[in-house]
């Protein structure tokens, strides 16, 4: 492969041209690397950290996709990624549509291959050794079969160390030293649970890793152990080690929860605790999206009504009639009229056209704002200045 230093028009940081083929990297935060040439092979690495929405061009997985459409024949298609949380998981969702293959790999003492599972580590402490409770069975005993796994490993040991973590083999139930694992994993064979699905999905654990390559058992567990009840460090370890989605229990919100919440007040209406009308607006290429939410002194939000104005938000139209909104005065139900106390359109798209608008508006009452997909160091900021002087110097009561 050619370095990025080559004097060569086919050479660049992003893409490489050989012979018969080439390779053209792509970031996801970006739409124009993603809906590009055609291309036969994909692979979408990390798809669980990419974004929904990449420059409001829609999912960057989806453009990515669509670019292997004119090889539906012999195309080929990957999704690699580090599980996250289950809800939003991606590579979760693929996987949950793949034939769902696991690694099983044979006991070397019995020859049947399992899927290695971490309920089935075993500890051996201090008293189990003096019980022989942790006894490994001799290299005499070994089963699996030469053409398959190749040869003994030449560490191969018939007594574990104090503390030392064993596997238990479901179907013998004896136990196996981590100095087997390249023996076994030489005669390992991946196994779908869903034999009829047409997308071939893998998953596998870091209980596989080779000698050498990664923690052994001992360690893993060890790990595990000492992540206790931290839920951040359980986490990691399910989407790190185990290769697991996660499940936040602090993240999940039971139904009945947002049930007994509800209140009865009719839609564009002010209910009766509310002191405060706020409106936030989101911009779209053909519609305007908005939504007056009302406040009460101790913070609880009522969303009073949510509409979409429909049409190219190019064009002075939209604008307009999102004027007409942002003018309205709203109604309780003693028939006094409450104005909307402050609007913020996002400026994430078609930001000159934001302004214009806003330049027509009481700066006071109407604001732009800019949406971080991030957390930023603070939620609510002095702003900064948008009509500035050509040396960069804020204009007399210019926007901000």
């Amino acid at each position: 492969m050619l370095s990025t230093g080559d004097k060569d028009e086919n050479n660049s940081l992003m893409e490489k041209i050989f012979p018969n083929a080439s390779l053209t990297m792509a970031g996801a935060n970006t739409s124009d690397g993603l809906k590009s040439d055609p291309i036969r092979h994909l692979i979408a690495e990390e798809i669980t950290s990419y974004p929904r929405d990449v420059e409001n061009e829609g999912d960057p997985l989806e453009l990515a996709y669509q670019r292997t459409k004119t090889f539906q024949d012999n195309r080929k298609i990957f999704y690699i990624s580090t599980p996250g949380l289950r809800r939003t998981c991606r590579v979760n969702q693929k996987w949950l549509s793949s034939d769902q293959r696991k690694f099983h790999v044979p006991c070397p003492h019995c020859s049947m291959r399992q899927e290695l599972k971490w309920e089935r580590l075993v500890l051996c402490t201090s008293e189990d050794l003096q019980r022989e409770n942790c006894k490994i069975d001799s290299s005499d005993n070994v089963s699996i079969s030469p053409e398959d796994t190749g040869h003994l490993p030449d560490n191969f040991r018939t007594a574990p160390k104090r503390d030392e973590v064993l596997y238990r083999c479901e179907a013998c139930e004896k136990l196996i030293d981590h100095s087997y694992k390249d023996l076994m994993l030489a005669g390992g064979q991946w196994v779908k649970q869903k034999p009829n699905a047409e997308i071939a999905g893998f998953q596998i654990s870091a209980l596989y890793s080779p000698i050498g390559i990664g923690d052994d058992w001992t360690r893993l567990l060890k790990r595990l152990n000492e992540s206790g009840s931290n839920q951040l460090k359980l986490k990691s370890f399910a989407n790190n080690d185990k290769g697991e989605p996660w499940d936040d229990a602090q993240d999940v919100i039971e139904w009945e929860a947002v049930y007994n919440r509800k209140s009865s007040y009719r839609a564009g209406s002010v209910p009766d605790p509310v002191r405060l009308i706020t409106m936030g607006v989101d911009v779209q290429k053909s519609y305007l999206a908005y939504e007056i939410v009302g406040w009460t002194p101790d913070l609880q939000s009522y969303s009073i009504d949510y509409q979409e104005i429909s049409g190219d938000t190019s064009d002075h139209g939209v604008w307009e009639k999102l004027s007409d909104v942002i003018d309205q005065s709203l109604y309780d139900g003693y028939d006094l009229d409450w104005p909307i106390a402050l609007v913020a359109i996002d400026t994430g798209f078609r930001a000159d056209r934001v302004y214009t608008f806003l330049r027509t508006q009481n700066q006071d009452q109407v604001r732009a704002i800019d949406g971080r997909s991030e957390k930023a160091n603070y939620y609510i900021g002095p702003g900064s200045h948008i009509d500035v002087s050509v040396d960069g110097r804020r204009l007399p009561g210019g926007m901000k």
